[in-house]
């Protein structure tokens, strides 16, 4: 299917979960893509809906990492998938997370990229 310079809906992960990204016009979406995103551009909530997000996928915090510029997370997604998450110093709120706890991960759909796996 080509793009058309919308946004389309791909399947994300084994349980389901579906991510909205944008479709560069002419693109042809193979079967399988490869979603490409910085990790400063991913937000960390405990809520389950994120103002100005069009994704979101639900996680556990396994590690914590602070690095003096920013905080490193990494989260949980799927059974043997792991998104490491970077919330600059300069983007972060009082708000931390600890190992164990349940988060959402969210992000906009014109923030990824996407590549034929």
């Amino acid at each position: 299917e080509a793009g058309d310079g919308e946004e389309v809906m791909i399947p994300a992960l084994p349980h389901g979960s579906r991510i909205k990204v944008h479709c560069p016009a002419g693109q042809v979406l193979p079967r399988r893509v490869i979603l490409s995103l910085r990790p400063e551009q991913v937000r960390l909530s405990s809520e389950a809906v994120q103002p100005g997000c069009d994704n979101m996928l639900p996680g556990h915090i396994e590690k914590c990492l602070y690095g003096g510029q920013a905080m490193q997370y990494v989260v949980r997604v799927a059974e043997d998938l792991r998104w490491n998450i970077l919330i600059p110093a300069s983007h972060r709120d009082d708000t931390t997370f600890a190992p164990g706890e349940r988060v959402c991960l969210g992000w906009r759909a014109d923030d990824g990229i996407i590549f034929p796996a």
